[in-house]
């Protein structure tokens, strides 16, 4: 085992080597090996290493526990710290290795023998550092592997994070509580029922707000299928609700128009609770396919 062991031993938190690479740890810090990020001729020339030993802030030792406190003695004229390409070459077979596995004995000793950091403590800061942004080896983000098909990297209310996996299409846009829909009014609101006889059907339900006072216009539209026979109605409507009540029509439906080419066919608006209901009427024996169309209303509240 070979190695230049460093230990904080001062107040000064963190600990930053700036001729060694900008090499930062923080206190404590317990027999760190700094061949593990630098080689011994870097050591040996540091100046800032030497003045945090002489100033007390750091202590350096050999693989025996023996006090090395000239920096620029450390290695071979001072202790067998060993052929530093061979400790290279051992780090390199050793780079893949999670760290506090027992595959790095040999290299760094046992965690055992570092008795007052835990598995990954001597590490864990060191390496943050040097990989986070402006750190001596930061890691972009686009090199990072591709991620899992999962939210749990997603934003919220409550953090930063990732955009959301995107919903395909071209007209829905991202809403703030994360989900993807289309905007208000891009486009009409469609419902469509088939009927078979004379029977009063709501092919359109239109819900209410409180407090609101709205204007619509719908159209629609029916065709026999058994028959040649159509149909086309415009209706408009205005609608209120107030202190929670119901919802309420303002006067008489307005009748825009009305083309039938079978009689007794109709279109209707009526209230239903907090609801607008617009309701289809076919003829009796009558199989009929309707569509009713209309925008969002013109709306004060």
């Amino acid at each position: 085992m070979v190695g230049v062991y460093l230990t904080t031993t001062g107040t000064l938190d963190p600990i930053v080597i700036d001729d060694m690479g900008a090499l930062t740890f923080p206190h404590p810090t317990v027999a760190y090996n700094l061949l593990l990020d630098v080689t011994e001729d870097e050591i040996q020339s540091s100046e800032d290493l030497q003045t945090l030993v002489t100033a007390g802030h750091v202590t350096l030792a050999d693989d025996a526990g023996d006090p090395i406190t000239d920096v620029h003695a450390a290695g071979p004229h001072h202790h067998p710290i060993g052929d530093v390409d061979n400790l290279q070459t051992e780090l390199a077979a050793k780079a893949d290795t999670p760290h506090g596995t027992a595959d790095h004995t040999g290299i760094i000793g046992t965690h055992a023998q570092i008795s007052v950091v835990g598995v990954d403590d001597h590490h864990a800061e060191d390496h943050a550092a040097r990989h986070a942004d402006g750190g001596a080896d930061a890691v972009k983000l686009d090199d990072l592997a591709t991620p899992d098909d999962n939210t749990d990297l997603d934003s919220s209310t409550s953090r930063h994070g990732l955009l959301p996996k995107l919903g395909g299409g071209t007209s829905d846009f991202l809403r703030a509580d994360g989900t993807w829909v289309v905007p208000a009014g891009s486009g009409p609101n469609v419902d469509t029922v088939s009927t078979v006889g004379a029977i009063v059907t709501t092919i359109s339900t239109i819900p209410i707000p409180d407090d609101t006072v709205l204007l619509f216009k719908v159209s629609v539209v029916g065709r026999r299928t058994d028959a040649p026979d159509r149909a086309m109605y415009v209706r408009c409507f205005g609608v209120y609700r107030e202190s929670a009540g119901v919802a309420t029509l303002e006067g008489a439906l307005q009748t825009l128009l009305t083309r039938e080419s079978a009689p007794g066919w109709d279109c209707t608006v009526s209230v239903s609770g907090n609801n607008v209901l617009v309701q289809v009427l076919g003829g009796v024996g009558h199989s009929v396919d309707w569509k009713c169309e209309y925008f969002d209303g013109v709306e004060v509240s």
